[in-house]
């Protein structure tokens, strides 16, 4: 079977107006039920959501994310900013006419537990009809992503804070370490303390929210399909397998950066000296 090839879209890319649905109806349309996808910084969270991009199951992106280039891009959606962009960024895979709005959380965005983060944001935006609810009691869908070899995920996210570059390992977003600290033993103790806390964080979310699908990275990069069939059956029950095996007839792009070779050496060397130094004993 011959897979088409899906463009990558960059971090900002993904935020242009062009993805905007500016031809929805203002009034009378179907509320869009509520995608969150939880994930751990660089645990492949990009590929799950551009997956779900190009299945249907909105536009998904950190629209929580403080940063500042993304908040100056949001902008544009006026004084009442999580209404449109919920009209804005919602979609329908081609096989289930209900709307969807997905989101990525990761733990830095909110220094609140995820319960009281969908209870203080999205609780409100549907009890106001522009999420779905039952009874005035959000609906939501939640999917937890992880990678398996935690360490690495540290190591990337060190790499990112060192180097400034999170997206596609090249263009710089933000940048809180000095570049030469990427092997400075004191600077890998701050940023595994700070991942460790965040994978306290995920692993408590779990526990809270034990009917919600969790996914690894890996599982994803190893069997796209039958974790993608899965993931729809969860979100659209009782879809039609055939319209499911066609539209899993995908692949995302792969990176074809000179310096992604480059790039994967630095970030094994620094999982090394975490491996080396014991700075994550409580990872897995």
């Amino acid at each position: 079977m011959i897979l088409r090839e899906v463009y990558q879209l960059g971090e900002l890319e993904m935020l242009s107006p062009w993805f905007d649905n500016s031809d929805l109806e203002t009034s009378g349309s179907k509320a869009a039920q509520l995608i969150l996808i939880v994930a751990l910084p660089r645990s492949g969270s990009y590929l799950l959501c551009r997956q779900l991009w190009e299945l249907g199951y909105g536009r998904p992106f950190e629209y929580c994310n403080p940063n500042a280039q993304i908040r100056s891009a949001l902008k544009r959606f006026g004084k009442r900013p999580w209404q449109n962009i919920i009209r804005a960024r919602s979609t329908s895979p081609v096989f289930d006419p209900q709307l969807f709005f997905s989101c990525k959380v990761q733990p830095y965005q909110e220094h609140i537990s995820l319960k009281q983060h969908i209870n203080q944001l999205w609780e409100p935006l549907s009890r106001r009809n522009w999420l779905e609810n039952q009874d005035k009691k959000l609906k939501y869908n939640l999917i937890f992503l992880r990678r398996s070899n935690v360490v690495r995920s540290a190591a990337s996210w060190h790499f990112s804070l060192c180097t400034g570059a999170f997206d596609k390992g090249l263009t710089y977003t933000f940048q809180r370490w000095p570049m030469a600290a990427l092997f400075d033993h004191k600077y890998l103790i701050k940023s595994t303390t700070e991942y460790q806390r965040k994978l306290n964080w995920l692993k408590q979310s779990q526990a809270d929210f034990p009917d919600a699908q969790v996914l690894t990275h890996e599982e994803l990069l190893l069997d796209p399909v039958q974790k993608l069939a899965g993931l729809i059956n969860y979100l659209s029950p009782g879809a039609d397998e055939n319209h499911i095996k066609n539209v899993l007839n995908f692949r995302i792009e792969i990176d074809r950066s000179p310096f992604s070779k480059d790039r994967l050496k630095l970030i094994e060397e620094i999982e090394r000296l975490i491996l080396k130094f014991n700075l994550m004993p409580d990872a897995h």
